[in-house]
């Protein structure tokens, strides 16, 4: 929740929309959410608020919440609309909002339909997935560091943001939209048939370590102790696997001696842990330098255990065109990705973010025609900086 609507802007932003984020007059509860650097600068805040522009108000006074309520229904095609993780209530409700501008658009984003306090974590402990992750032999649940469906409800949120814009477009009405974390994980665990599984009395999914359920994939390590995962989802992958590794013959028997065909993805999982000792041997044996030599030369799905330290370091080097040098007036210059979507072959790339109510003054003055006597009045009752 609390990654899914910055990100949900942040997507908007790099999609060309004129994003305006308000947060309190003191901060929000993410302006100091880690990793920090060097400073204490907030680097989580930097990465989700690039290319946004950033309004402070004092929301406990009703003169901030209607700033507020009249920035978001203020006039204009691109206006009325707006995207939140927190309470709508009284002047900034769906209902009054409405009142002011029939046609307004309210996305909402919560951590379960009923109310309670979610956060991605919890609701990935509700939905089962940590009790399969990890090794087989520790039966502890293990956490998804990453914040899955926080990411999963942001870009969701900034779909229907947009699929709201369209419908009104079209017929001039305005939506309520709302969407929870823990519906989006209940979602997931739909589509990728585990609700029914659940149901209808499929064999349970049991922690395995590093492998893959349903197909063959594992981590395997090379005679230099590097490690690295492979996966063998596909028949090309999994013949590409097999002449990368010279274990062409050696598999061939092994399948005729289980009565298994090794080119149908069920019985390569099947056979995964008799698999995997034929394969341990073979990559053991091999120096990384000729394991990624040959996985390449055979078109094998597989990559390097990285750290985070070394992907950046790795990424930045090979000059990786989603990559571009950001300068930061708070945190530096550093490398950060542009958008992920490419429109006719090129990428936008917003600027930095900005700092807590940065454009408190030029926002009001250009969307409320607020002048600097009205601007200065507010300052001096403490309802902006």
């Amino acid at each position: 929740m609390f990654v899914a609507a910055p990100l949900g802007g942040l997507i908007l932003a790099e999609l060309g929309a004129d994003i305006v984020r308000v947060d309190p007059i003191h901060g929000s509860l993410d302006r100091g959410r880690w990793p920090l650097d060097s400073a204490g600068h907030s680097l989580y805040w930097a990465g989700l608020n690039r290319g946004k522009r950033s309004v402070a108000l004092e929301l406990t006074s009703d003169v901030g919440r209607s700033l507020l309520a009249s920035l978001v229904t203020a006039p204009g095609a691109d206006g009325g609309i707006l995207m939140s993780n927190l309470p709508l209530r009284n002047q900034l409700s769906y209902e009054e909002l409405r009142r002011r501008r029939p046609d307004v658009i309210v996305v909402r984003i919560v951590g379960d339909r009923r109310g309670h306090s979610q956060v991605d974590y919890t609701v990935n402990a509700a939905m089962g997935f940590p009790l399969v992750t990890g090794p087989a032999d520790d039966p502890r649940p293990v956490n998804n560091v990453t914040p899955a469906w926080d990411i999963a409800t942001g870009t969701l949120a900034a779909a229907a943001l947009l699929g709201a814009v369209l419908r009104r477009a079209r017929t001039g009405e305005g939506a309520l939209v709302e969407i929870s974390l823990e519906d989006v994980a209940l979602s997931a665990l739909g589509y990728l048939g585990r609700l029914a599984a659940a149901q209808l009395g499929v064999a349970p999914q049991e922690r395995d370590g590093n492998m893959i359920y349903g197909s063959f994939g594992r981590d395997f390590s090379s005679a230099d102790g590097r490690r690295l995962m492979i996966t063998a989802l596909t028949p090309h992958q999994w013949r590409a696997l097999r002449v990368a590794t010279g274990t062409s013959d050696e598999l061939d028997l092994l399948g005729k001696r289980l009565d298994l065909r090794f080119e149908e993805e069920g019985d390569r999982f099947a056979a995964r842990y008799a698999i995997g000792e034929i394969l341990e041997r073979a990559f053991a044996a091999l120096p990384g330098e000729e394991i990624e030599s040959r996985l390449d030369a055979a078109g094998a799905c597989w990559a390097w255990y990285r750290s985070f330290e070394e992907a950046a370091g790795q990424e930045i080097d090979g000059r990786n065109p989603l990559l571009r040098e950001l300068i930061d007036p708070e945190v530096g210059t550093y490398f950060a990705p542009a958008s992920p979507v490419q429109v006719d072959r090129r990428a936008s790339f917003s600027g930095p973010a900005p700092a807590h109510g940065q454009q408190t003054r030029e926002v009001l003055m250009e969307i409320l025609a607020l002048d600097e006597p009205q601007l200065d009045a507010l300052a001096q009752r403490h309802v902006i900086p």
